[in-house]
């Protein structure tokens, strides 16, 4: 006999527990995930039990890559990002917002934590007196929190961050169980403090592709929580590791100085052709090289930081920007909001330092860490990103939120509404009614675009709809789904292939 975590598939849990016990293991404790148990039984027992969607031996060991590494020192304004000026003073800092770090701990006495919300939510190392160990013996934690929430190097300094130590070495041996528990940890927190508000998990290492931990990830994902994960710096295939190989989490690689995508981030890989789809997978991209981090070591000390562990951090706490100005919608939304913004500063700005790269454009979705600088021009309170979903049939409503301030408001000639999308520019209101859509527009993404000004700017958003025939799911970016262009001179829908924001990039 030996202990297994399992996942089952259903009616409930009791149902789950009785296909347990029918094939001879005994459960020896309920996780938070959806029918997920720690069970003793043997190998031949798991293999038995009715509706097992997956499962793996707790104590199985592998080591994680924790995805940092030189360290020097350098000037700070390495840590800046782009989003039409150089400026980086961010018009949000996570003011509200959360964001999980599952690390090596962190050393809160350092100068850039002072004053700052850090939680000790969940660690794997116990004291003698059960008191958990949240301290950082190995200095990556506290890097990785830096980016994140450091007072003068942090994207998201007014955030509240929640330390989860799952590892205290930088060979980072650690069990599948012990990462699931820390999994298990946060989506406990979640669930007890408001679910409805989207949330952020940092999860800035890999391991060896595991089914079982990926399909957890899964989990946070789906409920409501944005994932962000390092593509890793073996300059490996991306979906031969986890958690960065879950499909639908944000995996971010790293850039350099000359916003080239660095040879060591993990990224798709073919074996006839090589490298390629840059950014198919590998979701987006932060600088992350020679960063500058806090250094556990000496609380008034920096040192530059290398690795794909440090882009996600960035990308964890520019996350939280966007539930900040949108603080209604859910993960899925934010994570779309998120890559939409960036991706024209990605696909004018990033190059490859990979000669083997072979980038289809066609298929790449790539996007940059960008945030919006301090402006208080705004033309909606809706930003660019998905603002309605409805099922075919049916009708929909919502309002944009035009600001008082903004003028001159239209439709873009480029990207008009469809004939069933009504956008009213005096009231803000878009109304969408498909009791008579064409089948064939179903499921399908509808796209366009409104343009205003506002104190002498011009301002645009570009915004989408989605039409599903039966269930949302037909939405999701598992289904593919087509998205369109209203061409009103032909009355045609034109299939979208790529597609950007209207922000311009400007190099520095």
């Amino acid at each position: 006999m030996a202990r297994y975590l399992v996942s089952i598939n259903a009616a409930d849990d009791t149902a789950a527990q009785s296909a347990i016990t029918t094939a001879g293991g005994s459960v020896e404790r309920t996780l938070s995930f959806g029918l997920t148990y720690e069970i003793e039984a043997t190998a031949e027992q798991v293999a038995a039990i009715s509706g097992l969607v997956v499962s793996e031996a707790k104590d199985t060991a592998v080591t994680a890559e924790l995805q940092g590494a030189t360290f020097t020192r350098t000037h700070l304004d390495k840590c800046i990002h782009y989003s039409g000026e150089r400026a980086w003073n961010p018009a949000n800092t996570g003011t509200g917002q959360t964001v999980y770090l599952v690390d090596t701990g962190i050393n809160t006495s350092h100068q850039e934590f002072a004053g700052k919300l850090i939680v000790n939510l969940y660690s794997n190392f116990m004291d003698n007196d059960s008191i958990g160990n949240f301290t950082d013996e190995v200095g990556h934690g506290t890097m990785v929190a830096s980016v994140i929430i450091g007072d003068q190097i942090g994207t998201a300094k007014d955030c509240t961050l929640q330390n989860i130590k799952l590892f205290n070495a930088v060979s980072g041996s650690v069990t599948v169980g012990e990462i699931i528990d820390a999994l298990a940890a946060i989506l406990t927190h979640h669930n007890a403090n408001d679910n409805t508000k989207a949330k952020v998990v940092c999860l800035p290492w890999t391991i060896p592709s595991n089914a079982f931990v990926n399909a957890k990830v899964q989990e946070l994902n789906d409920s409501n929580l944005v994932v962000v994960a390092a593509a890793g710096n073996a300059g490996a295939d991306v979906s031969t590791v986890s958690p960065a190989g879950v499909k639908n989490i944000i995996t971010v690689g790293s850039f350099n100085d000359s916003l080239q995508v660095t040879s060591f981030t993990n990224a798709p890989y073919n074996s006839t052709t090589g490298w390629i789809n840059f950014g198919a997978e590998v979701d987006s991209f932060a600088i992350g090289v020679d960063v500058p981090a806090a250094d556990y070591a000496n609380v008034s000390n920096y040192v530059d930081a290398t690795g794909t562990s440090i882009s996600a951090g960035i990308t964890a706490g520019i996350v939280t920007h966007h539930i900040e100005r949108s603080p209604s919608e859910n993960s899925s939304w934010i994570k779309e909001a998120y890559l939409m913004e960036g991706h024209s500063s990605a696909l004018f700005a990033l190059t490859f330092d990979n000669a083997n790269a072979s980038v289809d454009y066609d298929g790449v979705y790539k996007s940059m860490a960008t945030t919006k600088n301090v402006d208080s021009r705004v033309l909606t309170s809706k930003r660019s990103g998905r603002i309605l979903n409805v099922q075919s049939g049916q009708t929909g409503t919502v309002n944009l939120g035009i600001s008082a301030d903004a003028s001159n408001i239209s439709v873009l000639a480029f990207a008009p509404t469809p004939p069933f999308i009504t956008a009213n520019v005096s009231t803000g209101e878009v109304s969408v009614d498909a009791t008579s859509i064409d089948a064939n527009l179903s499921p399908g993404v509808y796209l366009f675009a409104m343009r205003g000004e506002v104190a002498n700017a011009t301002l645009v958003e570009e915004y989408s709809i989605g039409i599903y025939t039966s269930d949302i799911s037909e939405l999701s970016e598992s289904a593919n789904v087509t998205s369109y262009y209203y061409d009103d001179d032909n009355d045609e829908y034109d299939e979208v292939v790529e597609y950007q924001t209207a922000t311009p990039f400007q190099k520095p």
